[in-house]
């Protein structure tokens, strides 16, 4: 019986980490993003990233701005927010589980911060967007 393949499309694409750093070309801007994609969610500052990288806050903060378009600080709170929106639909961690490994203080400031950025609640969010079974 000959072999027949069948092709299943994806159901969605998820993007590797990895090629976010593609279009940077400096190197310490390359080097702050590992470290703040790493770190962010153990409360860095922006002084850790600076005394990862070695160099000055005015010159890291500018080739920054240019490189990446953001602030150290913003980048921080970014990738925050994607780890815990990344959390929110791929598991069934509580809401304040995740608001504390993603290094909130607070349930209530990970909410306001959440809403902000989402216009959307944490549980709505997971709610319309999860990939598992509650």
């Amino acid at each position: 019986m000959p072999l027949q393949r069948i092709l299943v499309p994806p159901v969605r694409v998820i993007e590797r980490r990895s090629t976010d750093y593609r279009s940077l070309t400096d190197p310490a801007v390359i080097q702050a993003m590992h470290y703040i994609r790493n770190h962010a969610c153990k409360g860095i500052k922006v002084d850790q990233v600076l005394d990862a990288v070695g160099i000055s806050r005015s010159n890291l903060e500018k080739r920054f701005k240019e490189e990446v378009g953001e602030t150290i600080h913003a980048m921080i709170h970014a990738e925050k927010l994607e780890k815990a929106r990344s959390l929110l639909i791929s598991t069934t961690l509580s809401i304040n589980e995740i608001s504390q490994m993603c290094g909130y203080p607070s349930l209530q400031y990970f909410y306001s911060v959440f809403k902000k950025a989402y216009d959307t609640t944490p549980k709505e969010y997971r709610d319309v967007n999860s990939e598992v079974m509650l």
